[in-house]
């Protein structure tokens, strides 16, 4: 205990320690809109093409900070303005014979998957895969007790 108290007697580990908790408080405060939003994974991306421009600008002799700090801006801005084209370009794929049959079979109350394996008359491999493809498509919502309604 009196090797952590000393410690603190420095300015620099006290400084350090401040430094900390505000870093910690702010990554609080902007990680859950951030998780929310579904940019949590941005961020590693990110720091991967700065790890891959500061490689590049040291290996080619340049100073790594004023090269990697434009090239992970442009990343950021290719991201958010490839996030941010309309939805409405994008048509939805066609819908299978089998997946006809599962939307078919679902509707506003919530559908167990042996009620949907009996109705579509599918196998459970291929009933499950089909509700994972629509589940993933934003077509499906799957609620807890592997029940499934409509989006």
């Amino acid at each position: 205990m009196s090797l952590l108290l000393e410690m603190f007697t420095y300015p620099f580990i006290l400084r350090a320690f401040v430094v900390g908790i505000l870093v910690a408080l702010c990554a609080a405060l902007l990680g859950v809109p951030l998780v929310l939003k579904r940019y949590s994974m941005i961020g590693d991306g990110l720091s991967h093409v700065s790890f891959g421009a500061l490689s590049i600008a040291l290996a080619c002799g340049w100073a790594p900070l004023p090269v990697s700090i434009p090239v992970v801006v442009l990343a950021a801005l290719g991201l958010h303005t490839r996030q941010a084209a309309p939805a409405a370009a994008k048509q939805p794929a066609p819908l299978s014979d089998t997946e006809r049959r599962v939307l078919a079979g679902i509707g506003p109350k919530p559908v167990g998957i042996e009620e949907l394996c009996v109705s579509t008359g599918l196998p459970m491999s291929a009933l499950l895969g089909t509700l994972m493809k629509l589940e993933l498509t934003g077509r499906v919502y799957k609620q807890p007790g592997q029940r499934y309604v409509l989006r």
